[in-house]
């Protein structure tokens, strides 16, 4: 028997799955003698739960602009009028992404013979692990837009950008136990 489930809100993703088996057996050997019986009866249960989460945020977001220098300039009774302005943007843009997977699994039984006699079975794991990266891409830089114009008409216009760009990217998938394992009844 198996089952699973997703559940998604958003960025945030949970898959779940529930596994369960029983095993019966026993059998009689003539071989060994008349009242030899042997059986064994076990219960299996495994449970797996992966929850991943996902976010962005960028300077379309949360934009970034500093302005140094912004002014008109007349360039006396010629009516003609220049504009000046300095900025530096910062674009930039953030991408981080993260996640755990638990699993669980359990055996619980007996087993029966006339020579050994009852023995338990019992076997527990637990295991878990993490994950996860992010990424950074930066751009800065000045930017100086200008225009020439009469009046409120604008004749001229045009702008000169020079930015650096700097990229940071550090995904991880390395898979680590990050919870005590345990085995044992």
């Amino acid at each position: 028997m198996e089952v699973t489930h997703t559940f998604e809100q958003g960025p945030i993703v949970v898959n779940t799955s529930l596994k369960g088996s029983i095993h019966v057996w026993s059998y009689y050997d003539a071989s060994v003698s008349e009242d030899y019986m042997e059986s064994e009866t076990t219960l299996n249960f495994e449970s797996t739960v992966d929850c991943a989460a996902t976010a962005a945020v960028s300077d379309k977001d949360y934009p970034i602009q500093l302005t140094f220098f912004d002014m008109p300039i007349p360039f006396g009774a010629t009516g003609l009028t220049a504009h000046l302005r300095v900025n530096i943007p910062v674009r930039y843009e953030f991408k981080g992404e993260g996640g755990i997977k638990v699993s669980y699994s359990s055996s619980t039984g007996y087993r029966h013979n006339p020579v050994d006699g009852y023995q338990p079975i019992s076997a527990k794991t637990c295991t878990g692990q993490l994950h996860g990266g992010a990424e950074f891409d930066i751009r800065i830089g000045p930017e100086v837009e200008f225009a020439v114009g009469v009046s409120a008409i604008e004749l001229l216009a045009g702008s000169i950008s020079l930015q650096n760009n700097h990229k940071i990217s550090q995904i991880s998938r390395q898979h680590k136990d990050t919870m005590p394992s345990f085995e044992g009844g």
